[in-house]
């Protein structure tokens, strides 16, 4: 593409600079701008920046803010660079051309939320994660007896790790930061099953626990069937970790007893997890999830058929949600900072 340079004279023109990014209208509307803002948003764009002072000088702010474009740059000629993700490239393979904009400008605006949940959380002890399955049950069974999602969301607040749920679907599937070590969690999913958001979070937490020596670090999390997640050690060593502390210590041995029954046949895997799960009074949700990561390894997508055996009744992203409203403060922060966290946290 050729970008020609102009300097805005409107609050269109700006948008029109601002989609040379990558960054689409429907975003800053849904997500940088508040609801009421949102519905003058279509008319202001027409009007010159003079015109319609309120809805431009918000939008302006809340952008330069997520994405640390200033108001000069804006209205100058000068194109828009798309922010650098710091150490995520290593982490995280970004498609190509295009679509690599609009990943990087999300996660941009993902890390400006975790930057700001952080910010506004108060500072407590540093409580590092264990890595181990089993010492990481002792840690959790000493304060929660039953391992469920709302329990484990409240176990990583206490451990002074922020989650922060988006209900947004593309780009990533997931997030977890390390600033000036602290840790904060982003997650990312559209699924609708408590078991599948319980497994993703332990595996995140797989991801805080290590480097303890590093301050600042990121990883980006790819899709369950990326090649980043089959091949990296660390990204099956995560799922390992995840698997192993939701099924209790007996993710391995009951794969394998699927395995050897199923006699290599994938059609009677579906049967056999059920039989197995209940057999040995384990969630057949959780063992569904663990054995399609096992089988994506060996390049088997049966991630369809681990979501038809999830049984949850609740909504995983209100869970979060709520969660989320219950411990983290929200006094001290301003009206656009406001505005950006509660466009965050509703239904997309």
């Amino acid at each position: 593409e050729i970008l020609v340079p102009y300097a805005p004279e409107t609050f269109d023109g700006i948008i029109r600079k601002l989609m040379q990014t990558g960054l689409e209208p429907s975003f800053l509307s849904s997500k940088l701008i508040s609801s009421a803002d949102a519905c003058r948003f279509d008319q202001v764009q027409k009007g010159s920046l003079n015109e319609t002072p309120t809805v431009v000088d918000k939008s302006i702010e809340a952008v330069s803010r997520v994405f640390g474009w200033g108001k000069d740059q804006l209205l100058s000629a000068q194109p828009l660079s798309v922010p650098a993700l710091a150490g995520a490239q290593a982490r995280f393979k970004m498609p190509a051309r295009r679509n690599a904009d609009q990943t990087t400008l999300y996660a941009a605006y993902a890390f400006y939320l975790a930057r700001l949940v952080l910010q506004a959380t108060p500072k407590g002890p540093l409580n590092p994660v264990p890595d181990e399955p089993d010492a990481f049950l002792e840690l959790y069974h000493a304060s929660y007896q039953e391992l469920d999602f709302r329990n484990l969301l409240n176990f990583c607040w206490d451990l002074g790790i922020p989650i922060m749920p988006l209900s947004d679907g593309g780009q990533f599937h997931g997030a977890c930061w390390r600033m000036e070590g602290r840790n904060v969690v982003v997650m990312k999913q559209r699924t609708p099953h408590t078991g599948r958001w319980l497994f993703d979070l332990l595996h995140e937490l797989y991801h805080v626990s290590q480097r303890p020596e590093e301050t600042d670090f990121l990883v980006l999390e790819a899709a369950e069937t990326s090649v980043e997640r089959r091949e990296s050690d660390e990204e099956i060593r995560a799922s390992q970790f995840a698997g192993e502390v939701a099924l209790r210590g007996q993710a391995e041995n009951l794969t394998q007893v699927v395995i050897n029954q199923s006699n290599g046949d994938i059609r009677r895997v579906k049967s056999l997890v059920s039989q197995v799960a209940e057999a040995h009074d384990i969630d057949v949700g959780l063992f569904a999830n663990y054995l399609a990561f096992r089988l994506q390894m060996q390049g088997i997508n049966w991630w369809g058929a681990a979501a038809n055996l999830q049984r949850s009744s609740e909504d995983p992203w209100e869970i979060a949600r709520d969660v989320f409203c219950e411990r983290f403060s929200f006094e001290g922060i301003d009206a656009t900072d406001q505005s950006i966290l509660d466009r965050a946290l509703e239904r997309t």
